[in-house]
């Protein structure tokens, strides 16, 4: 009796226990690889998106912004990170300067294929390039279809207008 209540327990421990350590090793195996792929992956969207320069990434962040660089054109570009129907889905970096938005590129956006990735063409971000208010983002055009995406791309434009001004008080 005392077998049969315990036997199961210990098996199923015993797998969790593997199964936990597995998970680990797998962690600690592709952990720099893929730290090292999305920041060449963010890399190569600035240079794409901003042309090529000496970028720096400096120590400056807010609630919305989690990198921030600073072009030698002294463009200041924010990655930021929004959701669009799915959670932490959109993945950019904003161009500002004086003179409004620069560009947006798309690091990686995991939403759906086809319908809400298209917020990372290049048609609908150019939208937004010389915006300089909520105003101006706020008249852009949702994607038929992906109106949350689209949203989410408004939502961190005007995030990245708003820690524009925050750093240009700052510094």
């Amino acid at each position: 009796m005392l077998k049969e209540n315990i036997l199961p327990s210990l098996v199923l421990t015993a797998v969790c226990t593997i199964t936990a350590a597995l998970l680990v090793f797998a962690n600690a195996v592709t952990e720099k690889p893929i730290a090292k792929a999305r920041r060449e992956n963010t890399l190569k969207t600035l240079s794409s998106t901003f042309g090529e320069g000496d970028y720096t990434e400096i120590e400056w962040k807010n609630e919305n912004v989690s990198q921030t660089y600073l072009k030698d054109d002294g463009t200041v570009i924010f990655k930021i990170i929004v959701s669009g129907y799915n959670k932490d889905s959109i993945d950019l970096l904003i161009g500002v300067d004086a003179n409004g938005i620069k560009g947006i590129g798309a690091i990686e956006i995991s939403e759906t294929k086809g319908v809400g990735t298209k917020v990372g063409e290049k048609d609908f971000l150019t939208q937004f390039d010389s915006a300089t208010a909520a105003d101006d983002i706020e008249q852009i055009d949702a994607i038929s279809g992906a109106t949350y995406s689209s949203d989410g791309v408004k939502n961190a434009a005007i995030c990245a207008l708003e820690a524009f001004g925050e750093y240009s008080e700052e510094t």
